[in-house]
């Protein structure tokens, strides 16, 4: 349910088959062959899995996918630790020195004190830099602010972007319910680092394959998810071949009164993917 603003009807967004057109263009597809979609009928999955797992949902003639993805699964830009920055700035080819620096500064920026440390970066090194701007000297409040610390280049940014978060409020990332890329910053050598595909949850069912058994070897940094903070990605697919996407980040709040709050609310970055055979199905 979109909270931002007043419901829209058809005639006020140019048609939906229209918007959908239009996003066709600005939403790059994700590079998943291996991603696969559960298709289901229109009373959905009997169990919603939160490991981004991809689900595909006919719609009269249209295609609904949606993926949801536990935020607990991901690296907290605010609360995680610093030897897990470190790796996560690693895993993206950062040597060692230039790893360690981002983490200075990315602290830096969201520390509220001016003492620099040893590679970091406070007001007075923004200033030098002529950004227009300093550090924020308070917590990150979206992802997309990591542009903003010194040293995080645009590449740097659409490799680590997939893999964090602001609302998980955890030192550390649950496996059973983490990106195969996270899994791969853990330390699972047998994981990919493909910030497209998505591991399965480790079951009973999931025991005893690659996927678990990498879990199994992964425990520095890693904690339970609260099942607070859900990223849901649905993508409408007409037949005619246009597409509409949206990306919302939900908390559950415990509250009987409002028991779902939307974090944000916006375009997703990439659309999602299944392989051709599967968009082929009727």
């Amino acid at each position: 349910v979109e909270q931002a603003s007043a419901p829209r009807t058809p005639d006020q967004d140019g048609g939906l088959a229209g918007s959908m057109q239009s996003e066709r263009a600005n939403a790059a597809a994700l590079p998943d062959p291996d991603a696969e979609a559960e298709q289901f009928g229109e009373f959905g999955p009997p169990t919603w899995r939160t490991n981004g797992k991809i689900y595909q949902w006919p719609v009269g003639d249209a295609t609904v996918l949606i993926s949801i993805q536990d935020e607990a699964g991901k690296i907290d830009l605010n609360a995680a630790t610093e030897d897990l920055l470190q790796q996560l700035f690693a895993a993206v080819g950062l040597a060692e020195a230039e790893a360690a620096t981002l983490v200075d500064r990315l602290i830096d920026y969201r520390d509220s004190d001016q003492d620099r440390r040893p590679s970091g970066a406070e007001d007075i090194d923004y200033q030098s830099a002529d950004v227009g701007y300093g550090a924020k000297d308070r917590p990150f409040e979206r992802t997309d602010e990591l542009r903003r610390v010194l040293g995080v280049t645009p590449e740097i940014f659409a490799q680590i972007a997939p893999l964090v978060t602001v609302h998980s409020g955890q030192r550390g990332v649950d496996p059973d319910v983490a990106p195969a890329a996270v899994l791969g910053v853990l330390g699972a050598a047998s994981v990919t680092a493909d910030t497209s595909t998505f591991a399965e949850p480790a079951t009973r069912a999931t025991r005893g394959t690659p996927a678990s058994a990498a879990r199994s070897q992964v425990r520095p940094n890693t904690s339970s998810s609260r099942q607070r903070a859900f990223t849901i990605r649905t993508e409408a697919r007409s037949a005619g071949g246009g597409v509409f996407v949206r990306q919302a980040i939900v908390e559950l709040t415990g509250d009987r009164n409002q028991p779902i709050a939307v974090r944000q609310w916006e375009q997703a970055r990439a659309r999602l993917s299944v392989p051709s055979a599967m968009e082929a199905a009727p």
